[in-house]
C-alpha cells in the first residue's frame, strides 16, 4: 500500500508492505521528495518529488 501524506509536517510517503495475517509487516517511510523503494514484487525505486 503507498499512502502519500502531504500534510503531516514535514509531508510523508510510506509504503506498507509484506502482508503476513491480515498486518503489513514493514513500514518504510520518506519525506516528501526523496526516493522510496517500492518492494518485491513491484521492485521499483519511486521518485517522490512527483507529489511535490
Amino acid at each position: 500500500m503507498l499512502l502519500v501524506d502531504p500534510i503531516a509536517a514535514p509531508p510523508t510517503v510510506t509504503v506498507l508492505s509484506d502482508p503476513e495475517g491480515g498486518a503489513y509487516q514493514t513500514v518504510t517511510r520518506v519525506q516528501l521528495g526523496k526516493p522510496l523503494r517500492i518492494p518485491s514484487p513491484v521492485d521499483f525505486d519511486l521518485d517522490t518529488s512527483i507529489f511535490l
